[in-house]
């Protein structure tokens, strides 16, 4: 790989990030969704660049003409005869085509030393390395969550099963998820691309149900905007970009956003009984239970 290849990257990489924020300006007084939704373009096609710059065809441009021209009007004028001419008018005689092609051959190229020409020659190899230990950790997170849900133990209660039922016919998912319990989260998630699968911690069949109603709406709108499949392209973005600040912001403004998306009220959010626990009660508590789990 080249370095100029590298360079090409980075440059499109950023010009993409900066399009990112700036239709999030543009829709500052939009919905979050919207502005998640932008941020969320910027880095799924930053992630896609490196593969499209492989597969495109590439465009080479040749040198202008005028440079051509210079060369071989150079060669011409001084070739076999003319500084007879040029001798018979009184000028000064023209150096011969072998004294040229000498001078040419030893003059020494133009090369990048020092510290300049050391970043050009192995930054490739730098960033390759970067990455490669940026996707094993992204790799070693997958595999913690695959063995997450492979731990965990189906739920065998009709209530849970009536409240998702309910939750995605509110959120207009076509397809319930797996319901689970894991041991070893302490926070309800969901996981999973291809097989969504809610999981939820032991002590989640004492919950009330307005509490199950609004962690399962909470988790549901997750799947409805497929988070998992842009977390994940979000993932590969930062690792293939570890160096590159504004991916890292981005990433940070995407979840940001898309916590705030969370928050936003449903269409059908006046349906939902809130009356014995709401939505900041259920964060307070989801919070008190992390921190004491952690402090434990």
């Amino acid at each position: 790989m080249q370095a100029a290849f590298l360079f090409s990257l980075i440059v499109k990489a950023t010009v993409l990030i900066i399009g990112a924020w700036a239709c999030a300006r543009i829709l500052s007084r939009a919905s979050a969704a919207a502005r998640s939704a932008a941020w969320a373009s910027g880095l799924i096609l930053s992630a896609a660049l490196p593969l499209a710059m492989l597969l495109a065809p590439s465009w080479s441009v040749n040198a202008p003409p005028l440079m051509s021209v210079g060369r071989t009007v150079g060669a011409v004028v001084s070739g076999p005869g003319v500084d007879e001419v040029a001798a018979g008018h009184g000028s000064a005689p023209s150096p011969s085509s072998s004294s040229l092609s000498t001078a040419a051959s030893t003059r020494p190229p133009f090369r990048v030393g020092g510290l300049a020409a050391g970043l050009w020659l192995f930054a490739p190899a730098v960033w390759l390395l970067g990455t490669f230990v940026a996707l094993a950790r992204l790799a070693g997170g997958l595999l913690t969550n695959l063995r997450i849900r492979r731990a965990a133990e189906p739920l065998h209660d009709p209530s849970w099963t009536e409240v998702v039922a309910q939750g995605c016919a509110q959120v207009g998912l076509a397809h319930a998820p797996t319901i689970r319990v894991s041991r070893l989260i302490a926070v309800p998630a969901v996981s999973g691309v291809l097989k969504p699968m809610l999981l939820l911690p032991p002590d989640a069949s004492e919950w009330s149900d307005s509490c199950r109603t609004v962690v399962v709406l909470h988790e549901l709108a997750h799947l409805k905007r497929r988070d998992c499949l842009v977390q994940l392209l979000s993932d590969v973005a930062r690792a293939l970009y570890w160096f590159h600040p504004l991916m890292h912001a981005a990433a940070l403004r995407l979840r940001d956003e898309r916590d705030s998306a969370q928050m936003e009220p449903a269409p059908d959010a006046q349906e939902i009984d809130t009356t014995e626990l709401s939505i900041d009660e259920v964060v307070d508590r989801i919070e008190q239970l992390v921190l004491a789990r952690s402090g434990a």
